[in-house]
Parts: structure tokens; C-alpha cells; sequence
């Protein structure tokens, strides 16, 4: 056989041994998309995982920064929360995939928190490691985040007229998100403010301001809100009591709304209760109450969300902000006390 010959032999050879082994032609690469840069404690986000060039057997392994908790997981992923790891695997696939899962950032989370993971014999590509944000304080409270995965949202507190400007947007989903600024706080306590609706915007169904409580910084975590619609002409008790459900809400009617401008919640145990403030009879009025069993500290905190609409933001105003906390009221049968 001529050197010509053994040539296009060789050729030929390489060319039949491509074609019987498609993994040979792109190799299979993961890339890890993080839903923050940098994360709070206590807080849930999502992870996604784009898988390009799947061909035959693929295995993806992800592994989570020590002591988080992996929350839910989607595409049939399974979970070994000891280890801290995620394991899907797909058999005679091909052509690319999204892999999600849900975390919870732990209450005594520091420092970065590394990801990694492999997609068959390689690393997974992309954002791997994602450092703790640093507390941003706004008036009385210890910091202010962004509640759900949605468009950045805003806090500010001027000194002078002691006055919070709160902007907040939302997914489009029917969860309590929005810009959140908060205390965490123990024990049983009062937190009133005068909400400014006058600059609340009109735009879509449920978007407004309140006074929101919250057992983690999630948007699928029990709450109880006292919220005031951005049309500003009604107001509504706003809760969830048990993890996995939808919320819910409830409220009547407030003769002459248009002149109730500051609202009061106070927490007596596992019962919280809303008050409006009547400046014609100048006097708290109760509102309504709702159970809400909290297993530990409660975030405690002003709220601001454009709720269904994930386009637009709202911005509230929120002055006179008065936070106390009250002695055991267990025993108190008498709410006229607070009216």
C-alpha cells in the first residue's frame, strides 16, 4: 500500500469511528446560573443548571455549600441532604436540558458559599461561588433585601423628616415579595406606621404597602400582613399559616377609607391583630386577627410590592414608624386596651 494509499486509509477510518461515536462529536458541559450574587441568611433562592450536548448516558451530580438545606428539586433529581447533594440522571437522552432546585441559605450562614458539580467526567461550569451580603440598615431596621427573585427594589431613610421610601416589584407570581426591610425580633411587640398612599400608583390587583411579619426571608414563608391596596381605597388582613399552601386574605369595609392613613399590628403570642387608626374619632379601631404558629424569631419588617406584576415597581412611603416591644399579653382578654 502506497504512503498516498495508507493515507486516505487512516482518513477514512477516523471518519467511520466519528460516525459510530456521536459523544466524540461535542462533549456533553454544564454551566451553573445563581438566582443572586450574593446571598442573606435564612433566605431561599434557585438554582438552575443548563446542560448542553447531552448524547446517550449523562449523570449530574451538584453539590451545595455545607450545611444547606436543598429545598425542592425538579427534574426528578435525587436527594442525599446528607451528603448535600443532587443527583439526575438520563438514559438514551439528547439534545440539551434545564435542571432546577430551590435552598435555603442556613440562619448561621457566613462567609462564601462554594457550588460545584460534574456533568459525567466534567465541571460544571459558571457561578460557583457566592458571597454573603453585607447588612444594609435603613432606620430602625438591620437591613433591607429584595423578598422572591425579582427585579431589584429600593429603601432609603432621611434622617431629617424620618421618613422610609420603599420601591418593590415582583415575579408575577401570588406570593409575598417585594422590598422588604426588617428586625428580627423574639417575644410579643406592636409595630405602627403612617403609609404614604398618595404615591402609590394604580397599577395591577393586590400591589401595595404593609406591615408584613415572616418566619424566614422567603416568598413561600408563613406571614401575616396588614396591607393597603395601591388604588388606596381598601385595606385587607393578608396571611399564610402553613407551609405549601397558597395565602390568603380577608378584611370589610372602612367607612370614608380615603382618610385612614396608619395602621398598627401587634403580636400577642401566635395571635396577630391589625388596628387602624381613625383620625375623626382620633382612636386605634381593631381590624381583624389571624393565628400564625411561629417556631422561632419573626422578621418583622415594611413591605412593598407590585404582587402580580413582575414589569413595574411601586414605591411607598412610610413615616412615624414605631416599634415597641409589650409585656406577655397571653392573658389579656380586653383589646380595648390597644384601641
Amino acid at each position: 500500500m502506497s504512503g498516498f494509499d495508507r493515507f486516505h486509509y487512516v482518513c477514512l477510518l477516523f471518519f467511520v469511528v466519528f460516525l459510530l461515536n456521536p459523544c466524540a462529536q461535542a462533549q456533553v458541559t454544564g454551566e451553573r446560573v445563581l438566582a443572586y450574587e450574593e446571598y442573606v441568611p435564612d433566605m431561599q433562592f434557585t438554582v438552575k443548571l443548563i446542560i448542553e450536548g447531552i448524547s446517550a448516558d449523562v449523570t449530574v451530580i451538584e453539590k451545595v455549600p455545607p450545611g444547606w438545606i436543598i429545598h425542592q428539586v425538579y427534574q426528578r433529581g435525587v436527594i442525599d441532604q446528607e451528603a448535600g447533594t443532587i443527583t439526575w440522571k438520563f438514559a438514551n437522552a439528547s439534545g440539551s436540558a434545564t435542571l432546577r432546585y430551590s435552598i435555603f441559605s442556613p440562619e448561621e450562614a457566613t462567609g462564601d458559599a462554594i457550588f460545584s458539580g460534574t456533568v459525567n467526567a466534567n465541571e460544571i461550569t459558571g457561578l460557583s461561588r457566592m458571597p454573603a451580603a453585607a447588612p444594609k440598615p435603613v432606620g430602625i431596621f438591620v437591613n433591607h433585601v429584595d423578598i422572591g427573585e425579582i427585579p431589584p427594589g429600593e429603601a432609603f431613610f432621611d434622617e431629617e423628616t424620618e421618613v422610609y421610601t420603599i420601591k418593590g416589584g415582583a415575579s408575577g407570581t401570588f406570593n409575598m415579595e417585594g422590598q422588604y426591610a426588617y428586625l428580627k425580633i423574639n417575644g410579643d411587640f406592636s409595630l405602627s406606621a403612617t403609609i404614604n398612599q398618595e404615591i402609590l400608583t394604580d397599577i395591577t390587583p393586590g400591589a401595595g404597602a404593609g406591615l408584613t411579619f415572616m418566619d424566614n426571608l422567603s416568598s413561600h414563608a408563613l406571614f401575616f400582613s396588614g396591607w393597603m391596596y395601591a388604588h388606596g381605597r381598601s385595606t385587607d388582613i393578608v396571611w399564610r399559616d402553613a407551609l405549601g399552601q397558597d395565602f390568603d386574605y380577608d378584611g370589610h369595609p372602612i367607612s370614608d377609607f380615603s382618610r385612614i392613613k396608619r395602621v398598627r399590628i401587634v403580636r400577642s403570642g401566635d395571635l396577630f391583630s391589625m388596628f387602624y387608626f381613625d383620625p375623626t374619632e382620633t382612636r386605634w379601631v381593631y381590624f381583624l386577627s389571624r393565628e400564625i404558629h411561629f417556631t422561632g424569631p419573626v422578621y418583622a419588617g415594611l413591605i412593598v410590592s407590585a404582587f402580580a406584576n413582575k414589569d413595574l415597581f411601586i414605591t411607598a412611603q412610610f413615616s412615624d414608624v414605631q416599634f415597641s416591644h409589650l409585656p406577655d399579653m397571653s392573658s389579656m382578654k380586653n383589646w380595648e386596651l390597644f384601641r
